[in-house]
């Protein structure tokens, strides 16, 4: 196959030895030995949607491996960012990765969306790292961190685990989050430290680990937080006491039946009825056995 140096070739070719051929790399090479960086481009804009992503990765490194750089450039390029973005994520490198994340931070919700999924198919032990440290001192946005995070599996975990004691009390609401989310009860320890904090937020995320993971053993640390200045978290800290069911917990629950808020009443009411319908299903079973 001839082809002029000014003519992108045949996508149908390119796809052809791409799915067929053995000896493709060496084929396609020689095909496109005369051919502009800017016509490689053009070749891969029109084949690499109707690709698998396999078959995509090998045609992008066989292309552009040397030529990492001029993919960077087109993220300047707002019509040919998010494309750019999807590229570059076939491609494994700390500077791939340093990109990726600091285009979390965008402007453009889109193209931190697109930054995002392509860190997710980048190595974790390379991601992992730079997320941990941009959300330690507040350089990424913590809900695309995170997402990015949760997809990185144990390596993330641990590392969210290492980074928590260091992190200010902000930062703590997002990474305690995360080892939630996670299903990680490790962050016991964690949760029991954030029942006590100063910080709304995280004892509001503190409660919902405790609930989550049904960690009956904090459930006066829970009673405690009944004394909160915040409503949100009295009513919260009942809901969890609900959940948790301990009977212990009654004596705490009950002046609350007279708290000057109607909600909190109404959730102390509910917190009782459940403890009761809890005491009597044990009562049955005890005299059943009996």
């Amino acid at each position: 196959m001839f082809m002029n140096k000014n003519r992108t070739p045949e996508v149908n070719k390119i796809k052809e030895l791409l799915e067929n051929d053995e000896n493709w790399a060496r084929k396609i090479d020689k095909l496109l030995a005369g051919v502009t960086i800017e016509q490689r481009w053009e070749l891969v804009c029109k084949i690499l949607p109707e690709l698998e992503r396999n078959k995509a990765r090998d045609l992008m490194r066989l292309l552009f491996e040397e030529n990492q750089d001029f993919l960077r450039d087109k993220l300047q390029d707002v019509k040919e960012r998010l494309f750019a973005i999807d590229c570059l994520s076939y491609f494994s490198s700390r500077e791939t990765v340093k990109i990726l994340v600091g285009l979390l931070q965008h402007k453009d919700s889109n193209t931190q969306l697109c930054a995002a999924g392509a860190l997710k198919n980048q190595t974790p032990r390379l991601v992992v790292p730079f997320l941990v440290k941009g959300l330690l001192h507040e350089e990424v946005l913590p809900a695309r961190a995170g997402e990015v995070l949760l997809a990185m599996g144990s390596l993330a975990q641990e590392a969210i685990f290492d980074a928590y004691p260091l992190a200010l009390p902000k930062v703590r609401i997002h990474l305690l989050e995360l080892l939630v989310q996670g299903n990680n009860p490790r962050c016991k320890s964690y949760v029991l430290q954030a029942l006590d904090s100063t910080n709304t937020a995280l004892v509001n995320k503190a409660l919902d680990a405790v609930l989550q993971f049904g960690f009956t053993d904090l459930w006066f640390e829970v009673v405690a937080c009944m004394t909160h200045t915040s409503w949100n978290i009295k009513a919260k800290a009942l809901n969890v006491l609900e959940g948790l069911a301990v009977e212990e917990s009654r004596e705490y629950i009950e002046p609350f039946l007279v708290d000057e808020d109607p909600w909190i009443r109404e959730c102390a009411e509910r917190c009782l009825r459940t403890l009761r319908g809890e005491k009597d299903r044990t009562e049955s079973v005890s005299f059943a056995i009996g």
